[in-house]
């Protein structure tokens, strides 16, 4: 299909659906499934529920909110914030390979209950084509819950959202992909709420050096050591000497003196 044909089969979708709830992350994903939402099916039959959390970036979900309201979406009417309170639960701070699992399906637990209070029938999630070739746990609890995925469905990969976003004029758009503080913790060492606060504060201080998008994985065995991933973009940046040595003087007065750079890198998507 084209991608204009899957555009309409999206929109096709979300009217069958005719109300809706959506999991809205304030990504590139989920910003373009509220707009489509809200432009097919009009005022009053599109809920916005998004979650705040200590496991995203302080500034993250602020950014979110002010794009939703911006977008014609009003806060405690028909957009919804709430924190799921992630680190009350055990199974989660534990973090074994499971954990996105147990926090999707914590999450869309509370996000179904919220649409129902709300006369919605049905709760939307993000997920796109390319992600169902992944191997991500949480798409276990979307099946589990019977999320609608309509992005996927319309069989939309991540470039072809991408832009769609950009014919729309949405700032998202263009917006490196996100994912939870935790992500950047080894996976059976616990998370702490202070570990998490200092990833968000090293990747803050890494980004304003240029380096959007990037993220930061502390070792677990010696806290004045990183890894750092880039977008690949960076990699011609940060082969220059005066910028790491700019990362190096900033990262050492926060107490990190060793820095390690994974040649992998990051892509957008």
């Amino acid at each position: 299909m084209t991608l204009e044909e899957k555009k309409r089969r999206l929109q096709e979708i979300l009217i069958k659906l005719g109300k809706v709830a959506i999991a809205y992350s304030g990504g590139t994903d989920s910003s373009l499934l509220l707009i489509i939402a809200r432009d097919v099916l009009g005022p009053g039959n599109v809920l916005a529920l998004h979650n705040q959390t200590e496991l995203q970036k302080p500034g993250e979900a602020k950014e979110a909110i002010n794009r939703a309201i911006k977008c014609g979406f009003s806060l405690n009417d028909d957009l919804l914030v709430i924190n799921s309170q992630p680190l009350n639960h055990q199974e989660i701070v534990r973090n074994d390979q499971q954990r996105c699992y147990y926090c999707k399906r914590l999450l869309y637990t509370r996000f179904l209950e919220l649409a129902k209070q709300n006369s919605v029938p049905w709760l939307l999630d993000g997920t796109n084509s390319d992600d169902l070739l992944e191997p991500r746990p949480g798409k276990r609890a979307i099946a589990e819950l019977n999320i609608h995925t309509p992005l996927a469905d319309a069989k939309l990969n991540k470039q072809e959202i991408r832009l769609l976003s950009r014919n729309l004029n949405l700032v998202t758009w263009n917006r490196p992909s996100a994912s939870c503080l935790a992500t950047r913790i080894s996976f059976d060492s616990p998370i702490k709420i202070k570990e998490l606060h200092r990833i968000a504060v090293l990747e803050e201080i890494v980004e304003q050096l240029g380096f959007k998008g990037c993220r930061v994985k502390p070792d677990q065995s010696n806290p004045e050591r990183i890894r750092i991933q880039i977008q690949e973009d960076d990699f011609s940046s940060i082969s220059q000497a005066t910028n790491r040595s700019a990362l190096q003087r900033t990262l050492r007065s926060h107490g990190i003196y060793e820095t390690f750079i994974d040649i992998t890198g990051r892509k957008k998507n």
